[in-house]
């Protein structure tokens, strides 16, 4: 255990940049998300039509072809992103996909007669949205969205690939400089744990403050 703890701190510095990735990634992902998520609760179809091809045609793509065609084609057509803002993007539109899914079964767990109900009262459809099913809808989103947060936590790890520098590659760094890699991605697993354990509360404590309020 010692290799492990004398590489400790440069394994730590990794895991800050996965955690700021993940961050970020989360942000724009959540936004796109629930924008999308919103738009296929609309009465419109090509909103609909629009979001549904998004997300099939997202989710039904693995994350690394489309980190391959941001790394490769990109620079082909002339626009040379930073890895890192390259890498987020490509993150964000994955994971918002998954939200938007999310978004979309909260607000559909919510009783159609609620919003009947509102729309009945001279409510217009967006304040009935707004003040009825979208409070509500808050309860059924938040625990997959917890867990798809911690999905991204680990999905992260498949941007080393492209030799951007986080938690993955600076493991992978170090077992090249100290041929031990048990212990090395031992501890890995561990500090990915740690963040996605620490999440997992954090969701657990905001869903009881939830229920709470209700």
């Amino acid at each position: 255990m010692e290799t492990l703890g004398t590489n400790l701190p440069y394994l730590l510095r990794g895991a800050k940049v996965t955690v700021l990735l993940f961050a970020a990634s989360l942000a724009l992902g959540t936004v796109v998300g629930v924008g999308a998520g919103l738009l296929s609760a609309a009465r419109h179809p090509v909103p609909r039509g629009i979001v549904t091809v998004y997300v099939f045609l997202t989710r039904g793509i693995p994350l690394l072809v489309h980190l391959f065609l941001v790394y490769y084609l990109l620079p082909v057509i002339g626009l040379d992103l930073d890895p890192y803002v390259g890498a987020t993007i490509v993150l964000a539109l994955y994971i918002g996909a998954f939200i938007s899914e999310v978004t979309r079964g909260a607000i559909g767990s919510v009783s159609r007669g609620q919003l009947d109900a509102a729309l009945s009262l001279g409510m217009t459809r967006g304040r009935a949205m707004r003040k009825i099913v979208l409070r509500q809808a808050v309860r059924y989103f938040l625990p997959p969205y917890i867990g798809t947060a911690v999905m991204l936590v680990k999905l992260t790890s498949v941007v080393s690939v492209i030799n951007i520098w986080e938690l993955t590659l600076a493991g992978r760094e170090v077992v090249e400089r100290t041929l031990a890699p048990f212990q090395i991605f031992a501890g890995v697993a561990l500090i990915y744990f740690a963040i996605c354990y620490g999440l997992s509360l954090l969701g657990r404590a905001m869903e009881r403050r939830i229920e709470f309020g209700h």
